[in-house]
């Protein structure tokens, strides 16, 4: 690898806020909290990391509880010309220890999920997905 020589911007966009709750966990937990607590942590570490000698700096879409319209949300990290946006949510699960990550990517010909659709294979059902 080599060095860039460059200031590494990513931009950390915590889903949801104000009057926008996201998932409601059992115990009343909200998703709006929950993700902007992981991206004022994960904005820490960004910011004490460097990659090859060049250091990273991380960038909130939103810093506190309030709504940010996802065009908004797009503005801001393309204002700061970051590198890369991470959108960050944190979806309702039925058991203490759910699995896995949701991964979609900007693309210029549609939805992620669209075009990655043909590329994963078909799985049998779980037992969650299958109808009684």
């Amino acid at each position: 690898m080599t060095n860039t020589d460059r200031l590494i911007i990513i931009a950390l966009d915590p889903g949801h806020g104000g009057e926008d709750p996201g998932a409601i966990g059992p115990g009343g937990t909200r998703e709006k909290d929950v993700v902007l607590q992981i991206a004022h942590r994960l904005r820490d570490r960004l910011n004490a990391t460097t990659i090859n000698g060049n250091p990273m700096r991380a960038y909130l879409t939103r810093d506190a509880d309030f709504f940010v319209p996802l065009q908004v949300r797009v503005q801001k990290a393309q204002r700061v010309q970051a590198d890369l946006l991470i959108s960050i949510h944190a979806d309702a699960f039925f058991t203490d220890r759910p699995q896995g990550a949701s991964v979609f990517a900007l693309s210029e010909r549609g939805a992620s999920s669209s075009a990655a659709r043909p590329a994963v294979p078909s799985r049998a059902p779980t037992r969650s997905s299958t109808s009684s």
